[in-house]
């Protein structure tokens, strides 16, 4: 049996950042004339400015060290909740070949990354430092599965205590029990929070990693929702403490007395520009600043009578539309170019507090990112605006950190991001397809790796339909080939067992998956698992299988009322055997016709076309065929499926 070798190769796992010098070299200085980084350099701010939240929730099916299987929070663009096939993640955003559609406001400096891998741990950290912030909060939650008694996603924090610890720049645990509320879990309850406060605190409370404050180490929450009552606060941090001696607390809340008078609370938190977005101008201006500066003082006030440490949350700007926005109430703060950012800040400064949170380090479904990034509200040019900003104020120079290693790095960005071309890259995008009979025209993605040869793969491609009744050894069989009925359905609650005795492989790499079915619901009616590096993985409460999602990729409609999907399968290994894809149908649903089953895989060979714009052949018109662009090391772009029936 033929072996096909994957084309992808991954980074091999390293300390040793990439430094990128092209890059670094060209954002060395910001942007001259930026008027919001002028203000900064005025603000002259000497207390500690910290930032919360940093969200390790993010996960990519790509990297040397991705911990899930496929995309996890980064989505295809979804306005006002709203999903669209021609915004999937998959998409480009024209004409550049490495701006993935995403659910963002802006575009991360990396692209969409995985948020556990040591490199890009390293350079978020790094980056926070030479920001000139006095630390960073990390977003852990309450696990679902056990009543919130563990914290999530332990195995990512572990990594990043370990990388703050090397860089001498510990973190803060932000525990994101305000989120966790009684429907979802248990984590609320006093019994639990005590348990996994001691736990947490017993396990990492003299990590090097873990920042300490007066010799205790530091634990932030909220109390926004009054998810708990102040005497059983006061119980909590004090069973706590008998367990791991004192800790820094960190309370986040408007002013109320019974609150704050807790002897164990070392630091408020209180009222923040946040409160913009819920007032009935919902973000837009003349803002309320004299009603929030009242209740800012009565907070610092209060907190001083108790004799605690006063923190004031800052928010640079919020635009959550593409994600979870709504339509008759968007809530949208302006970043106004960088100087409500500024405004905030100094108004901040004139209530006298010890400390300031910044909001937010990268929540770019939210917009209130400070995380480098290439697009937001108030982007002049340069990614690491807000991080100069933050350094000016601070009387600071902020200095690009050394980038992540390329393996690391989503495959479409490194190009742009760090120069060349290597093998497990992103190939060449093209879009803008229009076919028509015995002819193709298309467009070229830019600032990507540039195509040497497009190519058109027929009869090389896996494909399965219920008429193919009589034993031929092809590429894609069926082992259940008596599971539909008599109308070529798939009933409820059964499954196909496909298996690629033609396309086994050494290594993982990312196929594709087209599907045509009489049904343009099916990703409701219909689960797909297949073969892959990463067998099983933690998603919440649950352990998942690999499965291809249908809204990550693309959709067309044929003819008949017939639909296809096309579908990314990352880092899939089939070995000829049943389980290399399954297609099971949900037990609720009706039955639905699975008319076709195609994978392309990029070993495929085909006819070979010359890199231009308007293309003829005969293999166009044949029923069906995969386009797809190669550069000079055979690095494969997207592949395009085309049905000609």
């Amino acid at each position: 049996m033929k072996k096909i070798f994957a084309a992808a190769a991954m980074c091999a796992l390293g300390l040793p950042l990439y430094s990128g010098p092209s890059h670094i070299e060209k954002y060395a200085q910001g942007i001259p004339g930026d008027k919001a980084l002028a203000a900064a350099k005025k603000l002259n701010i000497t207390i500690p400015v910290s930032c919360r939240e940093w969200h390790i929730w993010w996960g990519s099916p790509y990297g040397s060290e991705a911990h899930l299987g496929e995309w996890r929070h980064w989505k295809g663009e979804r306005p006002f909740k709203q999903f669209f096939y021609d915004k999937t993640i998959e998409h480009i955003n024209p004409p550049y070949g490495w701006r993935r559609s995403l659910n963002c406001t802006g575009y991360p400096l990396l692209g969409p990354y995985d948020s556990g891998q040591h490199s890009i741990i390293r350079w978020q950290l790094q980056t926070a430092k030479n920001t000139g912030l006095s630390d960073l909060h990390v977003q852990v939650f309450p696990s679902i599965w056990d009543e919130g008694r563990n914290m999530a996603p332990i195995p990512i924090f572990e990594t990043i205590l370990e990388e703050a610890a090397r860089l001498n720049y510990p973190v803060i645990a932000h525990d994101e029990v305000q989120f966790r509320r009684p429907k979802i879990s248990g984590a609320q309850t006093l019994k639990s929070c005590i348990i996994r406060t001691t736990l947490f605190l017993k396990r990492y409370g003299k990590h090097p990693g873990l920042k300490k404050i007066n010799g205790m180490p530091a634990y932030y929450f909220i109390n926004w929702s009054h998810w708990i009552s102040a005497k059983d606060m006061e119980t909590y941090f004090s069973e706590v403490e008998k367990t791991v001696g004192p800790v820094y607390w960190i309370l986040e809340m408007g002013p109320e007395e019974k609150y704050y008078k807790i002897p164990q609370i070392k630091a408020i938190v209180g009222p923040s520009n946040t409160w913009f977005r819920f007032e009935p101008t919902w973000g837009v201006k003349p803002y309320p600043w004299k009603n929030l500066l009242a209740q800012i003082d009565s907070a610092v006030k209060l907190a001083r009578k108790y004799k605690k440490k006063v923190g004031i949350h800052v928010r640079g700007r919020f635009n959550d539309t593409k994600d979870r926005g709504e339509k008759s109430r968007p809530r949208i703060i302006s970043a106004d170019d960088g100087m409500f950012f500024i405004e905030s800040l100094e108004k901040s400064m004139k209530c006298k507090p010890d400390f300031l949170i910044l909001s937010q380090w990268n929540d770019f479904e939210e917009g209130g990112f400070i995380e480098p990034a290439w697009d937001f509200d108030g982007f002049n040019g340069d990614p690491y605006r807000y991080c100069r900003m933050i350094a000016a104020a601070l009387s600071k120079t902020f200095v690009p950190a050394p980038l992540p290693e390329r393996g690391a790095v989503d495959p479409r960005m490194r190009h742009k991001l760090l120069g060349g071309t290597e093998k497990g890259d992103g190939g060449p995008i093209f879009y803008n397809v229009k076919k028509s009979p015995g002819k193709v025209s298309l467009k070229w993605a830019t600032e990507q790796n540039n195509p040497v040869k497009l190519q058109v793969v027929t009869d090389e491609l896996a494909h399965w339909s219920p008429a193919d009744l009589t034993f031929k050894s092809r590429k894609l069989r069926l082992a259940n080939y008596s599971v539909l009925n008599r109308n070529n359905e798939l009933e409820r609650g059964q499954e196909l067992r496909f298996y690629l005795p033609g396309v086994t492989m050494d290594a993982p790499l990312t196929t594709w998956l087209g599907i045509v079915t009489n049904v343009g619901d099916m990703p409701k009616r219909i689960k797909i698992e297949y073969r892959a590096e990463h067998e099983n993985y933690r998603i919440d409460s649950r352990w998942a299988r690999t499965r291809a999602i249908p809204q990550s990729g693309f959709k067309q409609k044929l003819a008949n009322n017939r639909v296809l999907h096309w579908m990314p399968m990352y880092n899939s290994k089939f070995v000829g055997r049943e389980g290399d894809i399954t297609i099971i149908a949900d037990k609720k649903a009706k039955p639905l016709k699975i008319e076709e089953v195609f994978v392309w895989h990029p070993a495929m060979t085909g006819t070979e076309l010359p890199v231009k714009e308007i293309y003829q052949s005969s293999d166009l018109d044949k029923k069906f065929f995969v386009l797809v662009a190669y550069d000079k090391i055979e690095n494969p772009g997207t592949p395009y499926l085309f049905i000609n029936k």
